[in-house]
């Protein structure tokens, strides 16, 4: 099961060629990406929030996306070429309007874990979204602990690891579904976001 399957950009540009840094270094994608969230966020907060308020998998959410990508060329810092999808850029996006808040992220570091609340059967991207949203409730704590430590760490790996039986309670019955560690704590974000958006004060 592939999550994410969303075509994002257009005018930006789309490309399979890895990130690199002015150096020739190889950089990790998604730190890329969230780098270009956390711009978009400052640059134009109120289009951010209004891709981040949209359901998942619907024209609405494919139009504002690729309407914010094509409004925000200052935040590639040089890039000639970014390519993403809907669920990376809107992960990217809520990192960095949780990171803004770390009043909010301390009093979920404290909340107790909670029965897993078995999701959905779904397909792709509309997955992942429930599985991730189901993890994040049941854990809190874990879920904030996830989106804290560095993209593609060894200590992101743990952190998914942590989350221990409720990685299975959160798993509809008959089926498969192999982790993608990317897919899962980018959606887990984003449903993180989504539990707080109605009580976080502007970024």
């Amino acid at each position: 099961m592939k999550a994410d399957a969303v075509w994002l950009v257009t005018a930006v540009a789309m490309s399979a060629s890895p990130l690199a840094a002015q150096s020739g270094r190889v950089l990790n994608k998604q730190s890329v990406l969230n780098q270009y969230g956390a711009c978009i966020v400052k640059l134009a907060p109120e289009r951010a929030r209004a891709l981040m308020a949209t359901a998942i998998e619907t024209p609405r959410e494919s139009e504002l996306a690729g309407e914010l990508v094509r409004s925000s060329s200052n935040c590639l810092r040089g890039r000639a070429v970014l390519s993403m999808r809907i669920g990376e850029i809107k992960g990217g996006i809520a990192e960095a309007l949780l990171l803004a808040n770390p009043s909010r992220l301390a009093e979920w570091r404290a909340a107790p874990v909670k029965p897993a609340s078995r999701v959905a059967k779904a397909e792709g991207r509309a997955f992942v979204a429930f599985y991730a949203a189901c993890l994040a409730q049941a854990d809190r704590a874990r879920a904030v602990a996830l989106i804290t430590t560095s993209h593609g760490s060894f200590q992101e790996n743990e952190q998914i690891r942590l989350f221990g039986q409720t990685l299975n309670d959160c798993m509809p019955e008959e089926v498969a579904y192999r982790l993608n560690a990317r897919d899962l704590r980018n959606h887990i974000a984003v449903a993180l976001y989504a539990a707080s958006s109605q009580d976080m004060p502007d970024a």
